[in-house]
């Protein structure tokens, strides 16, 4: 444990005391508003007294705090005592939340060298995640410390006596868990790289990175092994590492690589499970046998890791380990050509399709196969490739007959939530499976990010940059993750935030176009015009003038006043929708730059009829701004994202 820091339960213990004591006060009309660590007194035998009511006010005699003054510890005022705004007793709750924080952490979650530099954070800023500071914190203390210091006092806790609710909660599920799962301390955690192909022809990449994956997908059932995601994993593919140099960027202690060695028939596979530490072996093996072994190959592998980490496996895990989808081995080598594909996005969706068919035909009960063509019908859509209405259908077909073979699969009710979501527009059963989805791998990063746009479109923007950040945490080097996050800063309009986000999505790949492509938009966003264009004009070069990054291009030279040049992305759009898909949000995102209203409002009405995904976007995007009070399009919006 860090210097400065004590253990959620003694945290958590005084705390509630805390809360409970300001309980009363607040009962009785009097809130402190000076909550923090030098006004409270813990006794020998654990008790807390809060002490120190200068700047207490009665309710019932005076408004709390008079307008236009601040009162109070400045790092640990609520953003609304930090304006000098009136205040309720709400405002203890956000300090307590300051104190909790720091209580776990040994850190202040806003800081600044002087008063109003910690007032800007306070107002502007959210706190380093948790977990960043904490590995070994519990994950749903986050949840408890994002609602206690929510920036609006009304998605804050209302009653201290919530907040004692949760952490009571929380304390009596750990220790249940200690009960009845001895083994569930510290835990393991393991990075599995991308296998080198060593075969004569240096044609399986395809299948070494297909058995590296299914490796991830095994370990992640067991509960004790914490296991980097594959995208984080794979991002050192190709790449010349130390794995210390591994584990400290994804926070792992040990590394599995290898490589594999096919022809013909033959296999041979080499595996080295690492201490990162010190980088010593703590196990190796070589396997030499025929494919229709892959299999067995697999299972010892995972099983050796377990046996060399001594992790106990609990309840079904020794099944859900050796649990797969298909014993057709020719399904499950065009099943991994499919993923291969659909990893690559852009074209490689058609080739993923492809290969997920051609294994379907080998065995139609192949449910991973029929996860694999809804995530590729989905991100069809998405990307705007395909019109909505003709792959969205196809991908919940898919994604419901791989729900009748296998229901416990994390990827069906994360694919059923992105189109409950993103194409049916609702967010109660999109909310439903991104749950259950979690539920059945808590690691699975796409369901987070994704439900984090549920949460955004729900008015719960906390709660959305929370399961952001948890995607994060989880697949720390994944582009989508990172710009998801980007994109939901930017949609509570922390502009600065986002640049700082994405220029440091860009060091990790600076040929991200995404990200480009959000950067442009957030400089257009504090009026920096030629940064604007200059990231948008790369978004477009590196998506190969992909139309919705050419809109973009064409929103940024409209708010800009370049309208000539706005004006000719829009004849360049109008030309290649003789020939191509082109989302009707493309059009009305340039009419927009040009503050062309009624246009736009004619091109969202197109949109509404196309189920143009990218409508979800237009909800909560700034640039919508200057429309957003016109009552056409609240109507329109009102169908799509409930009001504030």
């Amino acid at each position: 444990m860090d210097e400065g820091t004590i253990g959620f339960e003694e945290a958590s213990d005084i705390v509630m005391q805390i809360a409970s004591g300001l309980a009363e006060a607040h009962e009785k009309g009097i809130l402190h508003r000076d909550i923090k660590p030098a006004n409270v007194l813990i006794s020998e035998r654990g008790r807390v007294k809060i002490i120190d009511f200068g700047l207490a006010k009665l309710a019932a005699t005076t408004k709390f705090t008079k307008e236009g003054t601040t009162l109070g510890t400045v790092a640990y005022m609520s953003p609304e005592q930090a304006s000098g705004k009136s205040v309720d007793h709400r405002t203890d709750i956000w300090s307590l939340g300051v104190v909790l924080y720091e209580l776990f952490t040994g850190e202040l979650p806003f800081g600044g060298e002087y008063d109003q530099a910690i007032i800007y954070s306070i107002l502007n800023e959210r706190p380093t995640a948790v977990k960043k500071l904490r590995f070994d914190a519990p994950a749903d203390v986050k949840k408890i410390i994002n609602e206690a210091l929510a920036k609006s006092p009304d998605r804050r806790y209302q009653r201290m006596e919530d907040l004692v609710t949760d952490l009571r909660k929380l304390r009596e599920e750990r220790a249940t868990r200690t009960t009845f799962e001895p083994s569930s301390g510290p835990r393991h955690s393991i990075a599995v790289l991308p296998f080198e192909d060593m075969s004569p022809q240096k044609d399986q990449e395809y299948f070494c990175d297909g058995l590296a994956e299914e490796l991830i997908n095994a370990l992640t059932h067991i509960k004790t092994l914490r296991v980097a995601a594959r995208t984080s994993a794979f991002s050192f593919k190709g790449e010349k590492y130390d794995v210390r140099e591994i584990g400290d960027k994804l926070n792992v202690d040990t590394v599995l690589e290898g490589s594999i060695r096919k022809a013909g028939d033959r296999l041979r596979v080499t595996t080295q499970l690492i201490n990162v530490t010190d980088g010593y072996h703590i196990w190796s093996e070589k396997y030499d046998r025929n494919m229709k072994d892959v299999f067995a190959v697999q299972d010892e592998i995972s099983f050796a890791i377990v046996e060399k980490l001594k992790i106990e496996l609990l309840g079904d895990e020794a099944a859900l380990l050796v649990k797969r989808g298909t014993e057709d081995l020719e399904a499950y080598d065009l099943y991994i050509k499919g993923r291969f594909f659909w990893e690559q996005r852009g074209k490689g969706l058609e080739r993923a399709i492809e290969y997920f068919n051609r294994a379907l035909a080998r065995d139609p009960n192949y449910a991973q196969a029929y996860t694999g063509l809804a995530d590729s019908y989905n991100l069809l859509g998405f990307y705007g490739f395909m019109p909505p209405r003709d792959v969205l259908p196809k991908a919940r077909e898919n994604a419901l007959k791989a729900f009748e073979i296998d229901n416990t699969l994390a990827e069906v009710h994360s694919s059923l939530g992105f189109i409950h979501e993103w194409y049916d527009w609702d967010h109660s059963a999109a909310e439903n499976e991104f749950k259950r989805a979690i539920g059945l791998n808590p690691s699975y990063a796409p369901a987070h990010y994704w439900y984090a746009t549920t949460l955004r479109l729900t008015n719960r923007s906390d709660e959305a940059l929370c399961e952001s950040e948890r995607a994060i945490e989880l697949d720390p080097l994944s582009m989508p993750a990172n710009t998801f996050y980007a994109m939901f800063l930017i949609g509570v309009r922390e502009f600065d935030r986002a640049i700082v986000q994405l220029k440091r999505t860009l060091e990790l790949n600076p040929q991200y176009a995404l990200a480009h492509w959000l950067l442009g938009s957030s400089y257009c966003h504090q009026s920096r015009y030629d940064d604007a264009i200059a990231e948008s004009r790369r978004a477009v070069d590196l998506s190969g003038n992909n139309p919705w990054m050419l809109s973009t291009l064409g929103w940024v030279y409209g708010m800009s006043g370049r309208v000539a040049e706005a004006q000719k992305v829009l004849a360049e759009l109008a030309d290649r929708s003789e020939r191509e898909y082109i989302r009707p949000m493309c059009f009305a995102h340039v009419h927009l730059g040009l503050k062309e209203l009624d246009q736009v409002h004619a091109w969202l009405i197109k949109a509404y009829e196309e189920r143009d995904l990218w409508l979800i976007i237009m909800c909560i995007d700034p640039a919508i701004d200057i429309i957003r009070k016109d009552p056409r399009v609240r109507a329109l919006l009102a169908k799509i994202k409930p009001e504030q």
